[in-house]
């Protein structure tokens, strides 16, 4: 069954579907082939498509782990490719906070706060007078 679903989904998808069949009891964070950069999903792909299987099959990675479900070289060898290909991405970095996320309001607020206050402002602290 899975033979006639696989070649129907997207490169990614039937890869993430591989994967999530053939070794259900792999961490989560292995199988997230989607974390991957486009670039290094279609490389890994590719890798998986071109790297002969381990078990002496004849067949591909990728093919063997659609052909053979009872193979242990490929889900190992998928699994293995994933984890070099996600240690090869760099870190998320936070991206910067535009002024368009905290609204026009806090934009002003932020500027007050950075800017001593005169005595005249409005703004200006209001304490007890005449000690």
């Amino acid at each position: 069954m899975l033979r006639f679903l696989v070649p129907k989904l997207s490169g990614v998808a039937s890869l993430a579907i591989c994967l999530a069949l053939i070794a259900p009891a792999a961490n989560a964070d292995e199988l997230d082939v989607l974390r991957l950069s486009p670039e290094s999903r279609e490389a890994l792909m590719k890798y998986l498509d071109e790297t002969p299987c381990d078990c002496g099959c004849g067949m591909t990675v990728s093919q063997c782990l659609h052909e053979d479900p009872v193979c242990e070289a490929s889900p190992r060898m998928a699994r293995d490719a994933l984890a070099r290909f996600r240690a090869q991405e760099p870190e998320p970095q936070a991206s910067p906070v535009t002024h368009h996320e905290h609204g026009e309001g806090h934009h002003h607020e932020h500027h007050k706060e950075n800017k001593a206050p005169d005595a005249s402002s409005a703004d200006a602290p209001r304490g007890k007078t005449g000690a």
